[in-house]
């Protein structure tokens, strides 16, 4: 095999369907490092998945990582599917209500 990149050849309606399995996280970081046409999809997968796990060594980092998240989707594009897994006891809850405010005000279904 050549170092053909396929997964730049499918539709963006087919990608995003892949990209909302995984965790925004993981999502955000390959979407901008992928391609100049992937870069911004992120923004307008059906799914949210925020979990604080890979933030706990810096709970703030989580919070910012979080707000960016919410504040950068395309507002044109409803949430499908919203997961908040938020155990570090040190994050406020006003943040967490305000999340959920937003997706709630996004149409989350689920």
């Amino acid at each position: 095999m050549s170092g053909v990149d396929r997964i730049s050849l499918l539709p963006d309606p087919i990608l995003s369907q892949i990209l909302s399995f995984l965790p925004t996280k993981t999502v955000v970081e390959a979407t901008t490092t992928l391609s100049r046409r992937l870069m911004d999809m992120w923004r307008s997968v059906p799914t949210v998945d925020l979990e604080d796990s890979t933030f706990w060594q810096n709970p703030d980092a989580f919070v910012r990582f979080a707000y960016a998240v919410m504040r950068s989707r395309d507002f044109t594009k409803p949430i499908l599917n919203f997961r908040l897994k938020c155990e570090i006891s040190s994050i406020p809850s006003c943040d967490v209500n305000l999340w959920l405010k937003i997706a709630i005000q996004r149409k989350a279904e689920s």
